[in-house]
């Protein structure tokens, strides 16, 4: 099963959970080996940056950050290892905000969707 979570409640979640870092920082708060950081799944510095300074719609953001999941080789590659992952284990998706708008929220429903497409 792949869920979500977010680093403040890092310390309430089971042990046994597979915690992936998809934020482009990994926060200075948590111990280096407590998550695996996936940069590929984290939003484009300029992507990111046209949302909080206001630029773009979040409608428009989600098209983008969508796109550049959909076009690249590597993100198809990550759905597909942590499909693989959450066969057996769950799988939580650790960013910064406590709830949407937050780009793990696409990944979950975009998880979501791959998996039914049997990719």
């Amino acid at each position: 099963m792949i869920t979500e979570g977010y680093f403040a409640q890092i310390k309430n979640y089971p042990e046994t959970d597979i915690l992936i870092c998809v934020a482009r920082k990994y926060p200075w708060f948590i111990d280096k080996d407590k998550m695996e950081h996936n940069r590929i799944l984290a939003p484009h510095p300029e992507l990111l940056e046209d949302w909080k300074n206001g630029d773009i719609t979040w409608e428009e953001y989600e098209e983008r950050f969508r796109f550049d999941m959909l076009h690249y080789t590597k993100p198809l590659r990550e759905f597909r290892y942590l499909r693989d992952l959450a066969k057996n284990s769950v799988v939580r998706l650790m960013c910064w905000e406590k709830s949407p708008p937050c780009h793990r929220f696409i990944l979950l429903d975009m998880f979501s969707e791959f998996s039914r497409k049997g990719e």
